[in-house]
């Protein structure tokens, strides 16, 4: 099958338990089917199905893979306590080839992100009531020394409906990518 598999991954020492990362799991799978789905359409999302795989394949996988992740990635780890992990299509291959003497297959992947800025009585500070979350973890990232520079790619601009600032939020991506965006040919 052309499939990819997504694991959960979290910072050293902060274990969840196999009912908590199932959780999370079911959670990202509902979102895809009750909200992306109804934004994009039926042929536009992949929500993709939740699967358990032997964690002795989890673990060998996990150290065959270790290598190949860039050192910006490896702050976190992969989830090998649980074997639960997110089964999808490879969207970087197409089923039909039909095309592929052509012209050359392009994958474009975008992950964009919160596009709203939270309002909750719970929120007290002022900055998250004109901030996006990324935008404020952009700034975290920089004050830790995970990145040079904040990105200027903010997802209120993707969504804000507005061409000239959906086409800056996407400029933006192409600049600074961040694991953000992926382009594969």
């Amino acid at each position: 099958r052309c499939v990819v598999l997504r694991f959960l991954k979290s910072p050293p020492n902060q274990n969840k338990t196999s009912e908590e990362i199932l959780q999370h799991l079911q959670n990202i799978v509902d979102f895809g089917k009750h909200v992306m789905k109804q934004f994009f359409g039926e042929n536009y999302v992949h929500h993709g199905e939740i699967i358990q795989l032997p964690l002795d394949f989890v673990r060998q996988l996990c150290l065959k893979i270790q290598p190949e992740r860039p050192e910006s990635r490896c702050d976190k780890d992969m989830d090998t306590l649980s074997g639960y992990a997110m089964c999808l299509p490879n969207l970087t291959r197409l089923q039909t080839y039909r095309f592929v003497e052509h012209r050359p297959i392009l994958c474009i992947e975008i992950k964009p992100k919160c596009g709203f800025i939270p309002f909750s009585s719970h929120v007290s500070q002022e900055v998250k009531h004109k901030v996006c979350r990324y935008c404020m973890h952009q700034h975290l990232k920089v004050a830790n020394g995970k990145w040079k520079r904040p990105s200027k790619y903010c997802p209120l601009d993707l969504f804000s409906g507005n061409k000239q600032r959906m086409h800056f939020a996407l400029k933006s991506l192409l600049q600074e990518a961040q694991n953000n965006l992926k382009i594969f040919k």
